[in-house]
């Protein structure tokens, strides 16, 4: 029995260190061979069924994974008329892949503490990597991340899912130092808090840099809720306060167009978007730019959900870049889901819904956050999800382990 036990968590370790380097492959912001990234997951997917099949059998029973299932078997065949049994395949792992770091949440919660704290440890060694890349990117550009996979040089991925994962690790730092409930029970010394704050600065730092002015916005909004959710209300209102006069003083001086220096360049999309904000103030919304032009964005999609409510238009999707902005608006990840998956894509967010009720810490500002944001960007990528799914589930409860707290 004990060397049945052992042989399940020396595969466990197996397969967390084949996962964390197909998750290298993925979360690169390097160009590598995405058939690499694939391989590497298939194999990881051969040990996951093979090694400990009884756990992860109770993992799939539960039923959000039946309904994941369903969504599964529909976009596989609605892929295929679209692109045949290969390319419909290739959807297939990939799909898988993005949902992964949600399996590996409720299986390997069950597992020792050094197993969880791989995933960890790996994760923080890919975003160290990838930050500095990061870094010299934004210098060097002056829209920071903003298009930047567009470039001539063309030589960064996940540039916009990183932005948004650092963006959603600071609001989960940010709830896990300041939440007064969580701190009578975490009891974490000095040199942890100052780990965590520093990680929580470098998030509000590549956040802030990398101009995108949706990611800055809800990073605010989202320290707000975690004050509100950690029951500091003081700070809470102070910082609610502070940002509303920060809002506003800025706007101001846009509508009577006083130059601010650091916000006035003609490449800075936090100037751009005070611009538009400032003519939304003023009434006139037609000069309102990229505001306008989302919701008719999203329009596209409704539209098109409305034409094929119940299964949608996956089985049309050959090439979703030929969609793009027409059919499928590509700016909010629940509407457009809605157009081309119709009524099944509603599976999908109340499979992330249960993955939230059931997880063993719940980080409400930062699911709700996540899910917001849903709304008026993509969110359904892989970095994204590993972080609010895996990632800071596993750090909250490492914390609690480091503070001796029982779990």
């Amino acid at each position: 029995m004990v060397t049945n036990k052992t042989n399940i968590v020396n595969s466990g370790l197996l397969a967390s260190f084949i996962y964390a380097t197909f998750c290298f492959f993925e979360m690169s912001t390097i160009r590598t061979n995405v058939y690499l990234a694939h391989l590497f997951f298939i194999v990881w997917i051969t040990i996951e069924l093979f090694s400990n099949s009884k756990g992860t059998i109770f993992v799939l029973k539960k039923n959000r994974y039946v309904l994941f299932l369903i969504f599964l078997i529909y976009y596989f065949f609605t892929s295929a008329i679209a692109t045949g049994l290969i390319s419909s395949f290739n959807r297939f792992v990939v799909m898988l892949e993005l949902f992964s770091p949600i399996y590996i949440c409720d299986k390997y919660s069950r597992y020792p503490s050094y197993i969880r704290n791989s995933f960890l440890f790996s994760f923080l060694l890919v975003s160290m990597f990838n930050l500095p890349i990061l870094i010299n990117a934004m210098n060097t550009y002056g829209m920071g991340l903003r298009l930047i996979d567009d470039s001539q040089e063309g030589y960064l991925k996940n540039a916009f899912q990183w932005a948004y994962s650092w963006m959603l690790i600071s609001i989960g730092l940010s709830y896990l130092l300041f939440n007064s409930t969580l701190r009578s029970t975490i009891k974490l010394n000095y040199l942890h808090k100052l780990l965590l704050s520093l990680f929580f600065f470098i998030g509000v730092f590549v956040v802030i840099r990398s101009l995108y002015m949706t990611a800055i916005v809800f990073l605010l909004i989202g320290i707000i809720v975690s004050f509100y959710y950690g029951k500091k209300r003081w700070l809470f209102k102070f910082f609610a306060i502070f940002v509303v006069m920060m809002f506003v003083f800025i706007s101001y001086f846009f509508m009577i167009d006083i130059d601010i220096p650091f916000l006035n360049d003609d490449h800075n999309m936090v100037f751009s978007r005070m611009t538009e904000i400032s003519h939304i103030l003023q009434g006139d919304v037609d000069s309102a730019g990229d505001f306008t032009s989302r919701n008719d964005l999203s329009s596209n999609s409704l539209e098109t959900f409305l034409s094929s409510p119940v299964i949608g238009v996956n089985h049309e999707i050959s090439d979703f870049a030929f969609y793009k902005g027409t059919k499928i608006g590509g700016h909010s990840e629940w509407i457009d889901n809605l157009a081309k998956y119709g009524l099944f894509s509603i599976l999908i967010i109340v499979f992330l819904f249960q993955s939230i009720k059931y997880s063993k810490y719940s980080l409400k500002p930062v699911f709700l956050i996540y899910f917001f944001i849903g709304f008026f960007n993509p969110t359904l990528q892989f970095v994204q999800i590993y972080v609010t799914f895996l990632f800071l589930p596993f750090l909250g409860r490492k914390c609690a382990e480091i503070g001796r707290c029982p779990i």
